[in-house]
């Protein structure tokens, strides 16, 4: 008997499988769009050939690059082992002293960039008044990056020379 690469296959089904799962109303499923009887045995099938791939697959087992993990539990069934990833480094946001930016601006820019109430400002223009630098806030490294590069474009559209930098904390 000659080889049928993309007619019918043994079950009757006709088509290549990807075909067969595709067709609305051939393939795997009926008309109403349940199973019939007959494809149950392939799916079990497959469903056995995976389970017998993931327990001799070493990759699976031992949880290789932080990926999801696979153990056996009573009778073979899997679970699946959640990875908890480290959450990403944090930065604070410094607002650097200078003699020429007066101190109703620096509140203004703390209060439009960082959304500070004008207490909250105040506090820290006083504070790097004071001690050379203040911290605006604490963000990750895009958030921190991004209100940097705003208080220097706010600073430098008004002529002022206020500098704003970020760490990481």
């Amino acid at each position: 008997m000659a080889s049928q690469k993309h007619g019918a296959d043994s079950a009757g089904y006709g088509g290549t499988p990807v075909q067969q799962l595709l067709e609305p109303n051939g393939g795997f499923f009926t008309r109403n769009g349940t199973l019939p009887s007959s494809s149950i045995p392939l799916f079990g099938y497959a469903i056995e050939k995976t389970v017998a791939f993931i327990e001799h697959n070493p990759h699976f087992q031992q949880g290789a690059r932080g990926a999801m993990t696979a153990r056996e539990q009573n009778g073979g069934i899997l679970e699946a082992v959640k990875v908890r990833s480290k959450p990403p480094p944090l930065f604070k946001v410094l607002l650097l002293n200078d003699d020429y930016t007066p101190m109703d601006f620096v509140v203004v820019v703390l209060q439009t960039v960082f959304a500070m109430t004008r207490e909250q400002a105040t506090q820290v223009m006083l504070q790097v008044h004071r001690e050379g630098m203040g911290v605006c806030g604490t963000f990750t490294r895009e958030v921190a990056s991004a209100k940097v590069q705003q208080v220097t474009d706010v600073a430098r559209e008004h002529q002022h020379p206020l500098q704003c930098t970020m760490e990481e904390t």
